[in-house]
């Protein structure tokens, strides 16, 4: 006898009859997704945990100079073959921009150098750094800046001069240097070293010499009120400095920095006569040269209030006018030795020369100034008559 069972529904119920397991709901990857727990964003997610899949919800700390992993995936085989030609062509025309922008300046260079060579030469005998110095004390002591700027900027001109003179008075800078006249070199008390002697140099080496010198005397003038502070190689004006020496300092000029200390400043540079007695002691150098050199040296010491020296200097320098007269005369019968008048006699006209007048005239002016009325009046006289009655100079005058 068969047992009817009962009917069963033909279509499953979606239902369950009872409440899930727990158990049931613990995904169960498969082998070949179960990967470390590092790779994996959470324990509860059933899709397949790969490595380029993944997305972690932490960030490890990176190096700094540790490539980006994010930026790694963005540089596929065809972007980084890109970054690279774009690399290459950025760093090719860089090098070339600035090859041809260093060869420009090159050549601006050598154009601005010819151009000043040729309005005012600088010998050629001369190496190249020491005429690129003499040029560039000229430039920075040129009075054209007075109306451009309104100021030189004598800290700059006086080293670049200084700097060629160091290397003229160098045998193993220059090659060969004036030598000492006595072999060795001749110290004068308080002043310094003794001039040399440049008698067997070409003219043009001695007119640069000359002008080199002269440079750094008007630059050691215009920077004797100035001390440089040695910890911070910086030129101020002596009002400035704070110390014993100046109780009541002046503030510095926006423009300076800030100001220094009395027991760190020095002399920025030698005194001027330094370079004064080098030409009035050295050889080789003609006697305008020297009776220049000597007037500005008379004229440095007026200003500095010493009239006793300037008188000292100028008949220093009339005595230097009177050794150039010709063997034949005699300069007792073309000067007055006392009142440094000038005696205007038959003979004595024609041996007068231009250097005479000149260093007399100084001389006289000097006398003016001071109120020596009676000293000054014979000798402008003198010189009056004799300009009045030399003879005309065959060659036209220069303008």
């Amino acid at each position: 006898m068969l047992i009817r069972s009962p009917p069963a529904a033909r279509i499953p119920s979606l239902r369950p009859l009872r409440p899930p397991s727990q158990l049931h709901l613990i995904p169960k990857p498969r082998l070949f997704t179960q990967n470390s727990q590092v790779l994996l964003i959470a324990n509860h997610s059933p899709r397949p945990q790969l490595p380029y899949l993944s997305q972690p919800a932490f960030h490890r700390p990176a190096p700094l100079n540790g490539p980006s992993q994010q930026l790694a995936r963005l540089l596929t085989t065809e972007n980084r073959k890109y970054v690279k030609e774009q690399v290459w062509l950025a760093t090719k025309w860089t090098a070339l921009g600035w090859t041809f922008l260093a060869l420009g300046a090159v050549a601006y260079y050598g154009i601005l150098t010819e151009s000043e060579e040729r309005a005012n030469p600088t010998p050629a005998e001369w190496n190249f750094w020491t005429r690129k110095y003499l040029r560039a004390g000229r430039f920075f002591s040129d009075p054209a800046h007075l109306e451009t700027i309104g100021t030189i900027n004598w800290v700059d001109a006086g080293s670049a001069f200084r700097d060629a003179l160091a290397r003229l008075e160098d045998p193993e800078k220059e090659g060969k240097g004036p030598r000492s006249p006595d072999g060795g070199d001749v110290l004068i008390p308080g002043v310094g070293r003794a001039g040399d002697d440049i008698s067997d140099k070409s003219w043009p080496w001695r007119a640069g010499y000359l002008e080199v010198i002269m440079g750094c005397a008007k630059a050691a003038e215009h920077l004797d009120d100035m001390v440089l502070d040695t910890t911070r190689n910086l030129v101020f004006p002596k009002d400035v400095v704070l110390g014993p020496s100046n109780p009541d300092p002046r503030p510095t000029p926006p423009r300076m920095q800030q100001a220094p200390l009395e027991e760190n400043c020095t002399a920025p540079c030698p005194p001027p006569e330094t370079y004064y007695l080098r030409v009035l002691t050295g050889r080789g150098f003609t006697t305008k040269q020297k009776l220049d050199a000597a007037l500005a040296y008379a004229n440095w010491l007026e200003y500095k209030k010493l009239p006793d020296s300037a008188e000292e200097m100028y008949i220093w320098a009339v005595d230097i006018a009177k050794g150039a007269l010709p063997i034949t005369a005699n300069a007792d019968d073309i000067l007055d030795p006392t009142t440094h008048v000038l005696k205007l006699s038959s003979n004595a006209e024609s041996d007068i020369t231009p250097n005479l007048l000149h260093a007399t005239t100084a001389l006289a002016v000097h006398h003016a100034r001071n109120g020596n009325i009676q000293a000054a009046l014979p000798i402008f006289l003198s010189v009056l008559r004799a300009r009045r009655t030399a003879p005309v100079s065959p060659f036209p005058a220069p303008t």
